[in-house]
């Protein structure tokens, strides 16, 4: 606890009964979390001033909501957020959405020492692109998934196709997506295997457990009718 005689504790400002109008005034050899406290204060001041946290009880959400301010939702959010999707596989998928997964490239131009050559095809250079469209290995998993699902999935950009795509089906665009988010997060999983020794599975093992996986989250699904759920099997 810092004591209000202390350097580099509270000052006051005048109004002692008016918690917000106290200076959080810490010194230069205040540690750096005691600083970053006192700077968040700053931060929240205008909300409390100009009454826009007047709008009913406080909680947590919506004032982290005003402090975000206004925000625009991305494209691909109802492909990686899609209900059936399963958890893990939406982060992987948010990641690749905004290319922040960690491939060689990426690592090497953060300072490492590591080859540049793609772990699953062991001939071209890593990167966003090559490692989900362009690999021998990627290649392949999505010509499964396109014969699987009988669906025209193009070369790059999978999910701006996804976002696009028209089908009469919600059903249908749900298992999908389900099953595109499925794949890349089975590709990004089979290069960190490689990467650290492990035994990698072919492309067609790899879709074999892209099915099991699409499969169980269909049929944990309790708002499914009988007829969507005999629809689903004879898809599959």
């Amino acid at each position: 606890m810092i004591s209000p005689g202390s350097k580099g504790a509270l000052k006051n400002q005048g109004e002692p009964k008016d918690d917000i109008n106290i200076a959080w005034d810490p010194s230069l050899q205040s540690s750096w979390t005691w600083r970053k406290i006192c700077a968040v204060k700053d931060i929240f001041k205008p909300g409390y001033h100009l009454n826009q946290w007047c709008d009913g009880k406080y909680t947590v959400a919506t004032r982290y909501r005003w402090l975000q301010g206004p925000q625009t939702k991305a494209q691909w959010a109802p492909v990686v957020w899609n209900r059936l999707n399963v958890p893990k596989h939406s982060f992987i998928a948010r990641l690749f959405a905004k290319e922040r997964l960690l491939t060689k490239d990426r690592l090497r131009a953060f300072g490492l020492p590591i080859d540049g050559i793609c772990d699953l095809c062991a001939v071209h250079t890593e990167d966003h692109k090559h490692l989900f469209y362009q690999c021998a290995f990627s290649i392949r998993c999505w010509a499964i998934l396109r014969q699987w699902l009988c669906v025209s999935l193009p070369p790059q950009d999978i999910l701006h196709w996804c976002v696009n795509w028209r089908c009469r089906s919600l059903l249908k665009k749900h298992l999908v997506f389900a099953a595109v988010v499925a794949v890349l997060y089975q590709i990004w999983r089979a290069r960190i295997l490689c990467r650290i020794g492990m035994v990698v599975h072919s492309p067609t093992q790899v879709m074999k457990e892209v099915k099991s996986f699409v499969q169980a989250r269909f049929q944990s699904r309790k708002w499914l009718s009988k007829y969507q759920t005999t629809w689903f099997f004879k898809a599959v």
